[in-house]
């Protein structure tokens, strides 16, 4: 939970920093091509670098990867989530 608690205390915001740094990924190619027909031929080393860092990024900033790949984390998921739907559960009983 120590590593992984911003998926559960913001995850909206998890899935909202894996699209943007998907995003960021597709601009540096962008920018690649735009700079390419300028004739700055380095780019492509850096849109090379931006594709796999911010791939990786994006990748560890996804919930849903982190969940395909263990099914001790998916026990885990479901647990709070049970835990969290409870909570709000009871807060609204009392209303």
């Amino acid at each position: 939970m120590g590593r992984y608690g911003q998926y559960f205390a913001m995850p909206y915001s998890s899935k909202d920093f894996s699209a943007s740094a998907a995003s960021i990924q597709f601009a540096g190619i962008v920018i690649a091509i735009i700079g390419l027909f300028r004739g700055f031929w380095w780019t492509i080393a850096l849109a090379f670098g931006n594709w796999f860092i911010m791939g990786f990024v994006a990748v560890s900033l996804s919930p849903v990867s982190l969940l395909a790949k263990s099914t001790v984390f998916q026990i885990a998921h479901d647990e709070i989530i049970d835990f969290i739907t409870s909570q709000r559960n009871q807060k609204y009983a009392e209303t």
